[in-house]
Parts: C-alpha cells; structure tokens; sequence
C-alpha cells in the first residue's frame, strides 16, 4: 500500500517537473506515513487539487483534524500559534480513553526488570523528539514517572533512570539549553554551560572551523578575500569601554535570566532567582561587574625599579583576558547590528560571509569599502584593522588555505604556520620517548580528522595525511602502527568516505 501510494507521488511529481511545472511550494510541509496525510498551508483548494490528481479515482481522502489549526498526526499534537509558529508535544490516543490502559508490565511481572528501565529511557527520548517547548516536556516526564509509580516500579529505580536519561541523552540538554536559561517564571534554577576553560576553548576553535568549511561557493565569482587582524587589540581597549560593554551584556544576561544572582559549584555555573542555593559560592551581579573592574584595575607591570599601573588595554598573560577581549567585540557587533535592524538597514548581504575569532577577522565579497564602512561604524574607534593577507583571491585564516576559484567556487585545506619555517619543529614527541604510546597513535587519529574537516578536496586530503604519516615514520614510529591507526580512522570515520565520495 505504501510503495503504491509512493510511485503515484512519483509519477505525478516527475511528469509536473517535465512540463515545467514545480510543486515545491505546493507540497511544502506535506508529510504522509502509509495512509495518514498531513499538510499545513493556507490554500486548501490547491491542495485538494494536487491529491485528486495524484492518487487513483478509487481513493478518497478524509479530513481528521478537529480544528483548522490544530491537529494529531501520528504521535504528534501540533499547532499554529497566531504568530506563525509550530508547536508541537507528544500525541497518545490513550489519553482520551475513559478507562485505563495498561501500556506497561508491572514491576511484579515476569518480564526482566531491566528491560522496564530501558523501555522508560526509550519513553523519554520519544518525549524529548516531539515536544518542541520544555513545559511539554516536562509534563509528559511526570506523567511517565507518576505511572511506573503506580505499577509499583521503586522510586529510586525510577529517579535513577530519569536522571540517567537527562544526562546522557547529550542532545536534549543542548536543545533544551536555550529556553532553559531564558526562564523567568516560578521558583527555578537554571543550568548553564560550564565554566571556560583551556578545552572549552579548543572545542570553541574547532566547531569554528567546522562551520566554516560549510562556505564552498560564493554568490559573485568576482569576490575577494579581506583577513585582518586588530592591532594590538588587548593593549588598545580602553577600560571604560570595556565596562561598558561587559555591564551591558551582565545587565541583559541576569535580566533575561529573570535572576539577580550567580551559583558557582566546582566546573559548573547557575543562576539562582532568590540566592537560595546551599550549595557553591553565589555572587550577585553587581559583584560579576566588581570581578571585571578588579582585573582591569590590578594590572601592573615592575620596570627599571619601578612599579607601573596599566590605565589602557587589558592584561596580557591574564586568564580571563581572552574572554573579556572576545565579548567587548561580541557587544561591539550586537549592539551595532540591532540598531541598524531598529531603522530598517537589514545587514544580511554586507556582513554575509563574515567570520571573527577573538581578533582575526575574516570577510570575502566583492565590496570592500563597504565591508571597511560597517568596521569603523560597528568597532570603538581606538581599534584599527590591518590586512593580514598577501593576495585578494587567496588567504590563510587559523588552521584553515583559503582560496576563491574563478568559478567562484571556494578550496580550502590546512593550514600550517611551520610549514613556512626555514627549520624543522618537533610537533610530537619521538617513540622513544617517555610519553604513553597509545597518545601518539591517538594523536595521529585526531590530526586525520583535522585535515578532513579542513580540506574541501580529497587531492589536499590524502596530501596532508601522507605528511603526516612520513613525520612520524621519521620519529621513529613503526610502520605497521602508523598504518594500523590510519587505517582504522579511515574506516571507522565515515563522514571522511561520504564528505569526498560525491565530487
């Protein structure tokens, strides 16, 4: 029935194409599973035209939804909000029985007890998928929970599970996150990231680098590339625009929270509404603004028998100045790009294509002047940009080559500082040495997919990777390991075979 309905979709999309004719618009958001038709637009018309044409004259379609902007398809309840947005939460027919069902063995049945857990983590992972707001989200748990109480499930069992699930179901907490710490409702906590850190940072750099090797083409073949770089950025900022920027972005931060207050406990940070918390060191927000004050005013420097007080620029060597440099240009960049939203200057085309980390700035377009406009409306006038790249259609940014074809098609791949040294670095330690062996073929597995994630083309790929395996042959590793481990990364990362299967 499926496969049936499946080529008669088909066929009529194929012949519509032949006359020209596209349905995408038509048949935008049109779902179907076997013989449930769902669909949402405003022109039903159309629609029932398609569906008349498309399926056979012997079928018939009934509408099931009760109202016209609310519905149950499958497992899903959906709306429309009058906004235009889709809201949707978990769907079980059971819910409007008039009797019980029992869904679920009791905790005293025959069946192994392991697998009532498993089928509670499955339960909220389904949960999870389908509730698109937290509320419903949360409602839907209690309610599982409260029935594995009723079947005699023991509340620690139960707890534990959940707990499990919360936590190791990774992308629930990263979906979740957003709305969780915009709350400002009842008597909550709310959960945040953890605190920054050197590794924090590493994994910051690489989902940089990964979004930015999504850009392979660029919309005018003519376009070139503009790398700069702030001068002196951590010496040329000035502290009260420093202030000014990090206390507005504590202002907004705490007032979006809808909290006054801060919870530091180990690794991790939250905000408590009413310092409730009796666990962790809490600070209010106004000590956040004492801590940044502190570390701008406490910076000093001893020379030729005297002691200096630095008045501009932020610390160098201090652990929180790349954070403070990072989110003084973040507010910089938000502020200025609100404000031209505020007025009806949308920004999308002139920042498009434009990347910053802490101080490199990345931007390729065929408009330079106005891209150098935008950065001297948007920065503090006490920061200047200099162009770091040699050439207009090729640069180096971070790890990452870069170059704009005359197809407008844009080549990336490594990037390596010491390749251009007119001596030989020691990037890894020899076999010899005393560092474990297994960090040495681990090493070599993370540089593997490194060089993929850079490289757009397989030839500067394989490239990479036959360097790479020739160092550590020259640093005494065998053979048989160094080939071993390329192998299994080869095979075991399958997203390098399907990045450069297709050309």
């Amino acid at each position: 029935a499926d496969l049936t309905l499946a080529v008669m979709e088909y066929q009529y999309i194929r012949n519509n194409i032949k006359v020209g004719h596209t349905l995408a618009f038509s048949l935008n958001r049109t779902f179907r599973y076997i013989d449930d038709l769902f669909h949402i637009s405003e022109k039903r018309s159309e629609f029932m035209r398609i569906t008349t044409e498309m399926y056979h004259q012997s079928l018939t379609l009934e509408q099931t939804n009760s109202g016209p902007r609310e519905s149950s398809f499958l497992d899903l309840s959906i709306i429309v909000k009058n906004n235009g947005k889709v809201q949707t939460s978990l769907y079980n027919k059971t819910d409007d029985y008039s009797f019980s069902v029992v869904r679920y063995p009791h905790y005293q049945s025959n069946n192994p007890r392991f697998m009532g857990a498993n089928t509670l983590h499955g339960e909220i992972v389904r949960i999870y998928r389908n509730c698109s707001s937290v509320e419903h989200f949360l409602e839907r748990v209690r309610k599982i929970v409260k029935y594995y109480i009723t079947i005699q499930y023991p509340k620690n069992i139960v707890f534990s599970r959940v707990y499990k699930s919360l936590n190791k179901t990774q992308t629930y907490r990263s979906n979740m996150e957003k709305e969780m710490n915009t709350q400002n409702d009842g008597e909550r906590t709310y959960e945040l990231k953890p605190q920054i850190c050197p590794t924090v940072m590493r994994s910051n750099h690489e989902r940089f680098t990964r979004s930015f090797g999504q850009l392979s083409t660029v919309h005018n073949p003519n376009s070139k590339i503009f790398c700069d770089d702030f001068s002196s950025l951590f010496t040329n900022l000035p502290h009260d625009v420093v202030r000014e920027k990090l206390y507005f972005l504590i202002d907004t931060l705490f007032k979006n929270a809808g909290s006054e207050y801060l919870v530091v406990h180990g690794n991790y940070v939250r905000y408590d509404r009413n310092n409730a918390s009796t666990t962790g060191r809490s600070y209010h927000k106004v000590e956040v603004k004492g801590i940044i004050d502190f570390i701008l005013k406490n910076s000093f420097a001893y020379y030729g028998g005297q002691l200096f007080q630095q008045h501009k620029g932020i610390p160098q060597g201090n652990n929180a100045s790349p954070q403070i440099a990072d989110l003084t240009l973040a507010v910089m960049e938000y502020q200025y790009i609100r404000n031209n939203i505020k007025v009806g200057h949308t920004l999308a085309f002139s920042l498009n294509r434009t990347f910053r980390y802490i101080d490199d700035l990345f931007h390729i377009s065929e408009k330079r002047s106005e891209f150098m406009r935008i950065t001297t409306e948007m920065y503090h006038q006490s920061l200047t940009l200099e162009q770091t790249n040699s050439g207009p259609r090729e640069s180096s940014f971070l790890d990452l080559s870069i170059i704009v074809k005359n197809n407008g098609k844009v080549q990336t791949s490594l990037y390596n500082k010491t390749d251009d040294y007119s001596f030989s670095v020691v990037r890894y330690p020899h076999y010899q040495s005393n560092n474990p062996r297994f960090m040495g073929a681990n090493t070599l597995h993370g540089e593997i997919v490194r060089i993929y994630r850079n490289c757009s083309s397989v030839e500067h790929f394989l490239e990479r990777v036959r360097k790479i395996v020739k160092y550590y042959i020259t640093i005494q590793y065998p053979k048989n390991i160094v080939f071993s481990r390329v192998y299994k990364s080869l095979n075991k990362t399958q997203t390098i075979s399907l990045k450069y299967a297709v050309p």
